[in-house]
């Protein structure tokens, strides 16, 4: 699709341009102008599909541009930006037929959705008129049938044989470029040399599509050779030359016919997390992939025990061990189930998350849970499920100093509020609680009251309430069975204690509340 842009600010009109050229490389701008009047003149020279304007500017503004190249020849398809959402401006933009009126600033996704609309406009009128849209490269050609923009027909078949040598219906093959948090870096160091490399070894044809919602590249050629020897020079030529710090994954899938381009884009994507497996060093090959026999995976209990206990420590160089031991797990020579080592993960996490909140380590609390989620169940490398338990491990506070005791002291009583509230039911006491952290039951007690304002016995009590009141109130369990679950050993003695700390009995408290 040929563009022109007409903006008055630079750093708009530049970024607008290279943001163009992100969102699909088949966006041609054929010209740049800085106000209405050499906008005017540009367009009736260069004869665009599309016009993105700005309103405001210098000399002449883009809605009288508009009027004055209508008065001359048929408007092209036109998209206004503006900083105004006055409806004047909108309603003299729908009178001269403006296709798209977005606000600025601009948001991609919406820039990029009046993109393909009006993309999709333009394959209508051609198909109305009998005519072919003007394809310039198989890229262009690919591009938009993965995306949907061009209609795969026959007309288009015969257009592409005749234009470029290309069977549309022959047999092609999709490798997926996996680049992660690297994409924008490593699309443009290397995804060229790599194109290079791939036209020499597979196909001259070879075509590069940007897929950034998956944040990989596509290359795409016609398959004229028996798929085992391609995919042997491929690791030849293009495995073979990769180093270690480049972590890309690929995936491999052969179909027939273009028209299949974008289902077999969904195929091999989702089998992508194999990269975790196997490594960045394997080709991801479909349906190969499917034929793959997996080990049983035993989720590592003594490992998340040994990252508890390094919490309980508050020591980042333990909790860090105890991650490597995690990460280690993973890779003793057996293989398992990608799926299988995320769940994994996903526990650990949160097994991290709910012991550190018991602790009280208000780092942990800040955490969005629901987008630490879906980070690790779409992860598609080691290196993205590592930086997941990086980021975690990076809450930790630093380990304290010797002379720090105030801090350690602070520990102990989180260790202890955390003792309470795993084994009220049964009664712990202040002395099983005091061996346990290896200091005496007397300065326990003393450094208890001091930090949390009340004595140990009344914590005890108060927190049992608690629980009790969320019995009463959600479950219909008799007093006694109430009783039971908070450790207490006979419902008289619980409602004794209920009104000392409440002002009512229980089933007050019930009537009332439920």
């Amino acid at each position: 699709m040929r563009i022109v842009v007409v903006e008055d600010e630079m750093c708009i009109r530049e970024g607008l341009v290279k943001l163009l050229e992100r969102i699909d490389r088949a966006y041609l701008v054929v010209g740049q102008a800085d106000n209405g009047k050499s906008g005017l003149e540009l367009i009736k020279e260069s004869k665009p599909d599309l016009v993105i304007t700005d309103v405001q500017m210098p000399i002449m503004d883009g809605l009288e541009m508009l009027r004055c190249l209508q008065e001359k020849q048929p408007l092209p398809k036109v998209i206004i930006l503006s900083a105004y959402s006055e409806f004047s401006y909108a309603q003299q933009a729908i009178k001269l037929g403006v296709s798209e009126y977005l606000i600025k600033p601009i948001i991609i996704n919406e820039l990029t959705q009046s993109l393909r609309s009006i993309e999709q406009q333009l394959a209508e009128e051609s198909n109305k008129k009998g005519e072919a849209p003007e394809l310039r490269s198989l890229e262009e050609v690919f591009s938009g049938i993965q995306s949907g923009r061009l209609p795969f027909t026959e007309k288009i078949r015969n257009y592409v044989y005749q234009k470029f040598s290309v069977d549309l219906n022959g047999d092609f093959v999709l490798i997926l470029a996996y680049l992660g948090g690297h994409y924008e870096e490593e699309r443009k160091r290397m995804v060229p040399s790599l194109l290079s490399l791939l036209r020499k070894s597979t196909s001259e044809e070879c075509q590069m599509l940007d897929y950034p919602a998956f944040r990989s590249c596509l290359f795409v050629f016609p398959c004229v050779e028996e798929e085992p020897v391609l995919i042997k020079r491929f690791q030849k030529t293009v495995l073979g030359r990769l180093t270690m710090d480049q972590p890309i994954g690929f995936g491999w899938i052969q179909f027939s016919g273009i028209g299949k381009l974008a289902e077999s884009l969904g195929i091999i994507r989702g089998y992508m997390d194999w990269c975790i497996s196997l490594g960045n060093d394997v080709i991801i090959h479909y349906p190969r992939i499917k034929r793959l026999q997996t080990s049983p995976l035993s989720y590592p209990v003594d490992i998340e025990n040994q990252m508890k206990a390094a919490l309980c420590m508050s020591s980042p160089q333990k909790l860090r061990e105890a991650f490597r031991d995690f990460q280690s797990y993973f890779r003793k020579g057996l293989l398992y189930d990608p799926k299988k080592i995320k769940e994994s993960y996903l526990r650990f996490i949160w097994s991290v998350i709910n012991v550190a909140k018991e602790l009280d380590l208000s780092r942990y609390f800040a955490i969005d849970q629901q987008a630490l989620l879906e980070s690790v169940m779409e992860a598609v490398t080691n290196e993205e499920l590592e930086k997941n338990m990086e980021g975690i491990a990076g809450l930790m506070p630093e380990e304290k100093n010797d002379e720090d005791k105030d801090d350690n002291m602070r520990l102990v009583i989180r260790r202890t509020k955390s003792l309470i509230h795993e084994f009220y039911a049964r009664g712990i006491t202040l002395d099983e609680i005091a061996e346990k952290l290896n200091v005496t039951p007397e300065y326990l007690g003393s450094q208890f009251h001091k930090e949390v304002g009340v004595t140990f016995s009344t914590y005890m009590k108060e927190y049992r309430i608690q629980k009790a009141k969320k019995l009463l109130i959600g479950t219909n369990l008799k007093l006694y069975e109430v009783a039971e679950q908070v450790g207490y050993a006979t419902p008289k003695y619980f409602s004794k204690i209920f009104k000392e700390v409440t002002g009512q009995f229980p089933a007050e408290y019930r009537k009332l509340n439920k």
